[in-house]
């Protein structure tokens, strides 16, 4: 009796041990058609490089600690399920944006959306090279506002470039301008159509 006690002991110890590991580490990872939600030590990283200071936004955020400073960033609350028609869109997922007048390059990017508030990863497609971008914004009945960086890594790219996108929100495909900008300033501007996939 001992000895089958001692069995089923290590059996269900082996088989707790054995679980898979997705459940407290990692980021939701949006890959069609599903979700999984897994660890991406490349997107930490580009964040880290990319974001800056907003990084630690996020980080105080999920630590209720702001540093003994206050957020000078207003905060919007989480809208009422049916409040507006914004806050029912679904935009998580895979988009490729073309940027009018740059006809060498468009963004493909994954985007993961938390109430108003969207971040994701991808990269910007330059002839026929991809430099890492990283992604965050927010969704408001005014629209969908992206800001995307470049991740500056001294390999594949060396220069600080950044894309900020104001499109009209849909489910589908989306439509508005876009700015880019590098270390000197405006570099261009134009029109910006993002379909999803």
């Amino acid at each position: 009796m001992k000895l089958m006690l001692a069995v089923l002991t290590i059996a269900i110890l082996i088989s707790v041990l054995s679980w898979p590991a997705f459940a407290g580490c990692g980021k939701w990872v949006v890959r069609s058609p599903e979700t999984d939600y897994l660890e991406d030590p490349v997107f930490d990283e580009a964040v880290k490089s990319s974001t800056g200071p907003s990084q630690n936004l996020i980080d105080d955020e999920k630590t209720g600690d702001d540093g003994g400073k206050a957020n000078s960033t207003p905060q919007q609350a989480a809208p009422a399920p049916g409040e507006t028609a914004s806050s029912a869109l679904d935009l998580s997922g895979t988009w490729g944006i073309t940027l009018q007048n740059l006809t060498d390059r468009s963004l493909e990017l994954i985007l993961i959306q938390s109430s108003d508030r969207l971040q994701g990863y991808g990269n910007l497609i330059l002839d026929k090279s991809q430099i890492p971008a990283t992604a965050t914004g927010t969704i408001s009945e005014d629209g969908v506002m992206l800001d995307v960086k470049l991740v500056v890594d001294g390999r594949v790219n060396q220069v600080n470039q950044q894309y900020k996108l104001d499109l009209d929100p849909g489910e589908d495909r989306m439509s508005g301008t876009y700015e880019a900008y590098t270390d000197s300033g405006l570099s261009g501007k134009g029109s910006a159509v993002a379909v999803k996939s």
